[in-house]
């Protein structure tokens, strides 16, 4: 008897769930999803480079001396919370829309940013040509401190 209500049992709830062929959810990429954010200084001396990516909340955090060689090169997890900061900020800055401003100052470190979404890829520099939009500061201000902090 308990064998035979096992059974019923059995057969109700495989008679409940739906058909795997008769439903399907494809997930549609959104093209703005930021998936990666290089952030790099470049002096004389040497070049340090931030990349954050979505897919596994990592940053690296990438040194290298004036000739090229790699004098450090870690990987750090960081905080979803973090990591949507940056976003978030990026989005409010309208990255998709604003391009890199010209200027006259004297010359300084080269600085670039890298966001790259779903769909395409968003180069901002900042040198003695040129500044990041308005917004972005605050975030190139952050990156550095989220490989760094605990």
């Amino acid at each position: 008897m308990r064998n035979l209500l096992t059974i019923a049992l059995a057969l109700i709830i495989s008679g409940c769930t739906p058909n795997a062929n008769t439903r399907s959810f494809v997930a549609t990429p959104v093209p703005d999803e930021i998936r990666t954010v290089i952030y790099s200084v470049e002096t004389s001396a040497g070049s340090n480079t931030w990349k954050l990516t979505n897919d596994d909340l990592r940053i690296r955090h990438t040194v290298k001396s004036g000739n090229g060689t790699i004098v450090s090169d870690w990987i750090k997890v960081i905080k979803p919370n973090d990591y949507n900061w940056v976003v978030y900020n990026l989005e409010q800055a309208k990255f998709t829309k604003v391009k890199s401003l010209s200027r006259r100052v004297p010359p300084r470190q080269l600085e670039k940013l890298t966001v790259i979404t779903q769909s395409d890829v968003y180069t901002y520099t900042q040198n003695n040509a040129a500044r990041f939009p308005n917004g972005f500061q605050k975030v190139i201000n952050v990156i550095p401190g989220l490989a760094n902090s605990r």
